[in-house]
């Protein structure tokens, strides 16, 4: 009998021994897979913080293509003000000459007009003379 019982205690052993070793290569493998996903977490917040690091650039390519695109509006809105003030300046000259051409034409026209007179006077006298 203790042949036997020594014989239950040497199966209960290597049951055990083979359940210790079945656990030991689930462990290893487990540590080996959680080795990996440790390595792809590293790897995933690299990419995640290059991928802010390229946010991060588009966002100051975004505003610093605001600001100079406020610049450029700013330079378009003063060079309309200066071509509308120079076309009302344009305006104003063609006025101003329109009415000195007027002038000149109404004293060429009394001049013509005094000059027809003074020889329609002048044809006269000779007529009269005849």
């Amino acid at each position: 009998m203790v042949e036997n019982h020594e014989c239950l205690h040497e199966d209960m052993l290597l049951g055990q021994s083979r359940k210790i070793e079945r656990l030991d290569a689930e462990l290893s493998y487990k540590k080996e897979r959680l080795d990996e996903l440790k390595e792809d977490t590293r790897r995933m917040e690299k990419k995640i913080e290059d991928v802010g690091k390229s946010v991060d650039d588009m966002n100051q390519s975004i505003h610093e293509f605001i600001r100079q695109s406020d610049k450029v509006d700013s330079d378009i809105k003063n060079r309309v003000t200066k071509l509308e003030q120079q076309n009302e300046d344009l305006m104003k000259q063609i006025e101003d000459d329109k009415t000195e051409s007027n002038a000149r034409l109404n004293r060429l026209l009394v001049i013509f007009g005094l000059c027809l007179t003074c020889i329609t006077i002048g044809l006269d006298l000779v007529f009269h003379f005849i």
